[in-house]
């Protein structure tokens, strides 16, 4: 979803270049990403999804009664974070 947010940013911005009524859509794709990536940093405690011992993010399994576990799996989802990258260029106006 992290991933979306920034695909849709890039449109946002673009389409904001071309006519700045699009800034608030923009903007709340900024705020969509900030907020899917702090709930995944969240401290362990707290049932996040990074690993500071192991370096890694894993699954978090949510219980209906407020309980959450890492599932400690090493998989291509635990490297898929690493994939949300956005880069601007300095040309923008």
């Amino acid at each position: 979803m992290a991933l979306y947010c920034q695909n849709m940013l890039e449109i946002g911005a673009e389409l904001t270049m071309a006519n700045p009524a699009y800034i608030h859509l923009t903007m709340k794709f900024v705020e969509h990403f900030l907020l899917i990536a702090s709930g995944m940093i969240r401290p362990s405690e707290e049932g996040g999804m990074w690993d500071e011992q192991d370096g890694f993010f894993y699954d978090v399994l949510r219980r209906p009664d407020g309980r959450s576990d890492r599932l400690k799996v090493r998989s291509m989802v635990g490297l898929l974070p690493l994939c949300a990258v956005t880069v601007f260029e300095g040309s923008y106006r």
